[in-house]
């Protein structure tokens, strides 16, 4: 079971340090690593070892939910790149952000009244799709020309996308839900 638990997550898995990976190679990765230290295979090993698959198992799985999240993944680069990050710490004081933001706050809470919910919710989605894939463009545009200041903020408004669209998963779930 040989692992470097000193091994930064795409040394892990055999990818470049990028932005950009392919999901398909991380994932078979993932599964290939996964079974050659699945604790199941060192249920009658000695206790050091049982240990050490236990820790190189959580080792690969977050390694794995870092890298196949984008949100994640750009945060993890930032680490690498010497940045004291903390996703989820950061805010923003960009004025015309925030209220753009607020305006998307007041759509979503305003879906429940109207004649078509659902059909605002899919106009909603998409309105924070295109936002949130311009904002991974900037982000991979900061980060690849070096400015990984302006990189961290494209991720810190990225974060309020993120939320706004787990938001709007619940309340489609619950228009739904209503509709059945």
């Amino acid at each position: 079971m040989p692992i470097d638990f000193t091994a930064h997550y795409f040394d892990l898995f055999s990818l470049p340090v990028s932005f950009d990976i392919d999901a398909q190679q991380l994932a078979e990765r993932y599964r290939r690593l996964l079974s050659e230290v699945h604790p199941d295979r060192f249920a009658s090993a000695d206790a050091q070892s049982r240990r050490l698959s236990v820790q190189a198992s959580a080792q690969i799985n977050q390694a794995y939910e870092t890298l196949r999240d984008p949100l994640k993944r750009g945060f993890y680069l930032l680490e690498l790149a010497g940045m004291d990050v903390a996703p989820g710490s950061e805010t923003t004081a960009d004025a015309e952000f925030l209220m753009a933001q607020m305006e998307l706050r007041e759509r979503l809470e305003a879906l429940a009244g109207e004649d078509d919910p659902l059909a605002a919710a899919d106009a909603l989605r998409e309105k924070l799709t295109a936002a949130r894939e311009a904002l991974f463009d900037r982000f991979r545009a900061h980060y690849a020309a070096g400015e990984l200041a302006a990189a961290r903020d494209d991720l810190t408004r990225l974060q309020f996308y993120e939320r706004m669209a787990a938001q709007l998963d619940d309340i489609e779930a619950r228009l739904e839900d209503e509709l059945l």
